[in-house]
């Protein structure tokens, strides 16, 4: 009874929303919701109530210019509805000529004679134009095999229409009949999450009918049976294959999303924005200009400028004819030398030729030229003269450039001189290159700059620094830095912080996750005041403003805080238990594709703090990972630093818990040896203790001796560790001191080191460590130079 009650309140409800302003009521609920959420915003909780009063002013102004937002979608939509429309005649028109069914007006009376000649040999319309528009376009030429062409050349239009509910398009391909399939009409339906912004949910094809032996996404393979087998017979068996047709069975989201892991979740989504970027070319690009595409025309404007200087090039004589005396050998240097000088001879002769010519017709004329002429012939007169002694001038210089090039030849001077051919023409294409895309484009690896030059920032603690092996985190680089709750990921970060602002650098702090603490910042020896806080809305508007400072060059460290805060758009928007499998991993690749570029241009130093999960996948704990990181594995290959940290026991003061102690792992580095591992203390609401590290550093290379509780510096006594670490406090002049040995020191180790492992890789071989080994997983033969920094490998 209560059920039939629902039910009648609910078709109450729906009828009178029917009848009222839908519009209105969700622009209502809106913002609702939005007051909801400013309620418990920190911000708005931190605000006086006159300010509080005018933010709510100016929501009620984002509101009004939200509602104008949304008609503009619909005008524009019913825009493109309007000028799609317009299109059709013409799309009509030309697919009607394209096959043949209409002809058009004008024709050669020749051509004329000759179909009605012989009308059975009649070519009607244009043969093979789709086949030959799609060959045209890069991202779809890639997908045609040669099996596909005899089957495209049946292709005979390609429509494409708006779909509304869910929002999308529909692409349509219409066929002739042909001995492949029975389909005239094949469709590839797009489904989009937010057509503004456009994020691809699914993806619809077609069952094609293909004829017995005539299916293209499909090979046969034929094997022979085993000699002695009863079964004379050959063993069929089918193979899926490359082929264009692959594109109406598009990639689709298993229902259960624990089919998949990240790894299958990748080239997953991988797969789809593939199929998409095909989808949307042949859409907003083929279909709109195929006659361009057709006749080869439609370029892209790359294309286009290196067309141009392959132009300038050509038309550059100078430089042809240098790099044709370079590949030449010392007797057709000769030759060429005398092939130009008669040229210039020979032009020279031409140019005289023509000028005597005119001043004969001058003389002949010259009793009828009015004055004005007469000025004209005196100035062309003049600028001939002066065009000779620039071709005069360009003769000698030539001359001078080959003799010198022929006495450095002979006299063993050139730096091309012991060189082969090929090490000539490598220095040629490398020479290009230079002057094509600039200085740095391409460098030899050793010649570079050493990983010990790299610009770093300092982590804050002195163990990690050495263990990292250039000094600190790299500028221009992604660095990950990961580990369970409370373990000091973003203490860490804000220390990398406030060792950039010591160096006048400019931070950002990119609160995901809405819980930065400013008086640790504070106490941690971050400028508050000159560092830039975003607390953003969703993980599409926090990478956008991350890619815009970084493409501004102005900011040296970003730090977002943390990748598993970063929710899309979609997911924020939808509902509590909707499927959004692998949404943020898709954001997360499509952001780092676009920034690892731009910061080695900025020299931006860009650290994401991760969470890890616990991965229920690994099979009976037989050595596979027990955890993972948020985001998918893009994070994993972008990044040139991945630090996992990790408490590994607690600092206490008598009874009192007042710290802990870390660890953290170098699971990856691109520019030192990984595997190492610092060790270091945090004391709770101050960050790491730099005292302690210097004075256990201190202690195992005998800079401080310790004899029980009493700590000798210098030959002062200190009864003690809080004693001593009390004076160094206080001391800053000696904590350089100890600071400096202790960098002498490990350099003097890391060589010796160096050595002794090189001697060592002679008498023995190498250890091998599974293929199949994590990311935590670290080969345990390794050596670390820093290990005598009480940094352990």
């Amino acid at each position: 009874m209560s059920n039939d009650k629902d039910n009648l309140n609910m078709s109450a409800l729906t009828a009178a929303l029917n009848e009222e302003d839908r519009a209105g009521l969700v622009n209502a609920l809106k913002d609702k919701l939005q007051n909801l959420a400013g309620q418990h915003s920190d911000v708005l909780e931190n605000l006086t109530p006159a300010v509080r009063k005018r933010v709510e002013v100016l929501r009620e102004i984002q509101n009004q210019h939200d509602e104008i937002e949304a008609k503009f979608f619909e005008e524009r939509a019913a825009l493109e509805a309007k000028y799609q429309k317009l299109y059709q005649p013409f799309y009509t028109k030309r697919c009607e000529i394209v096959t043949g069914v209409v002809e058009v007006e004008g024709l050669p009376e020749e051509v004329k004679t000759e179909q009605g000649a012989d009308k059975a040999a009649q070519e009607k319309g244009v043969p093979d134009f789709w086949l030959i528009a799609l060959k045209n376009n890069e991202i779809t030429a890639e997908e045609i095999t040669e099996r596909d062409e005899g089957a495209l050349k049946y292709l005979k239009d390609i429509k494409w229409n708006r779909v509304e509910e869910p929002k999308g398009f529909k692409l349509e391909f219409f066929f002739d009949e042909n001995p492949y399939f029975k389909n005239t009409v094949l469709t590839k339906t797009y489904h989009m999450i937010d057509e503004d912004e456009p994020i691809l949910e699914k993806a619809i094809g077609t069952e094609i009918e293909w004829y017995p032996g005539k299916c293209l996404t499909q090979k046969i393979l034929k094997k022979k049976p085993k000699k002695g087998s009863k079964n004379t017979k050959p063993i069929t068996k089918t193979e899926d294959c490359e082929s264009f047709f692959n594109f109406f069975s598009p990639p689709q989201v298993p229902e259960d999303e624990d089919d998949l892991d990240d790894d299958m979740a990748d080239e997953l989504q991988g797969q789809m924005e593939h199929d998409y970027d095909i989808g949307s070319t042949i859409k907003e690009k083929i279909i709109s200009h195929a006659v361009s595409w057709f006749t080869g025309e439609a370029v892209d404007p790359d294309d286009l400028e290196m067309d141009e200087d392959d132009d300038d090039e050509i038309d550059e004589d100078d430089e042809e004819d240098e790099d044709d005396d370079e590949d030449d050998d010392e007797d057709e240097d000769d030759d060429d030398e005398e092939d130009d000088e008669d040229e210039e001879a020979e032009l020279g002769k031409r140019r005289r030729k023509k000028k005597s010519g005119r001043s004969q017709v001058a003389e002949g004329q010259q009793g009828e030229r009015p004055a004005e002429c007469k000025q004209h012939y005196i100035l062309f007169t003049f600028l001939i003269a002066w065009l000779t002694v620039l071709l005069t001038v360009k003769a000698m210089f030539l001359f001078l450039f080959e003799a010198k090039k022929k006495s450095k030849s002979d006299g063993n001077a050139s730096s091309e001189e012991g060189m082969s051919k090929k090490e000539i023409a490598l220095q040629q294409a490398l020479d290009q290159i230079t002057s094509s895309f600039g200085k740095g484009s391409i460098m030899w690896l050793g010649r570079a700059v050493s990983p010990r030059d790299v610009p770093v920032y300092s982590t804050g603690s002195f163990a990690l620094d050495v263990a990292l092996g250039v000094g600190g985190l790299p500028k221009g680089r992604v660095v990950e830095i990961y580990g369970p709750e409370a373990s000091g990921k973003t203490t860490l970060a804000l220390h990398v912080i406030a060792e950039a602002q010591k160096q006048g650098g400019t931070c950002v702090f990119v609160d995901a996750e809405h819980a930065l603490d400013s008086s640790l910042a504070k106490a941690i020896g971050v400028n508050t005041e000159n560092l830039l806080l975003s607390q953003p809305d969703c993980g599409e508007q926090a990478l956008s403003l991350v890619d815009t400072l970084i493409r501004s060059g102005s900011v040296d460290v970003i730090v977002v805080d943390s990748v598993a805060a970063l929710v899309p758009k979609g997911e924020l928007e939808g509902e509590m238990g909707d499927a959004h499998m692998a949404m943020q991993a898709r954001l997360m690749s499509q952001a780092l594709r676009k920034l690892s570029h731009s910061l080695s241009l900025s020299q931006t130093l860009l650290i994401f703090i991760n969470q890890v999960r616990a991965k229920l996948s690994t099979f009976g704990g037989f050595g596979g990972p027990t955890e993972v990181t948020c985001g998918g594995n893009a994070l994993k290959f972008y990044a040139s630093m991945r630090l996992n940290i990790r408490r590994v026991g607690l600092v206490k003061k008598g009874e009192d818990t007042i710290g802990s102690q870390v660890a953290v792992k170098i699971v990856k580095n691109k520019l030192a040896p990984p595997f190492r591992t610092a060790q270091f203390e945090l004391e709770f609401g101050k960050g790491i203790c730099k005292v302690t590290e210097i004075i256990e550093l201190s202690i195992k290379h005998k800079f401080i001796a310790k004899n029980g509780t009493f700590y000798n510096l210098n030959g002062k006594n200190y009864h003690g560790k809080e004693a001593l670490k009390k004076f160094l406090r206080l001391n800053e002049p000696v904590q350089e001191e100890l600071m400096t040995k202790l960098k002498e020191k490990l350099i003097v180790d890391e060589a010796a080191d160096k050595e002794s492992e090189s001697e060592e890789e002679e008498d023995s071989g190498r250890v091998l460590v599974s293929s199949e080994s994590t990311d935590d997983e670290a080969p345990a033969p390794v050596v670390a130079a820093a290990a005598a920094a009480g940094v352990e490998s």
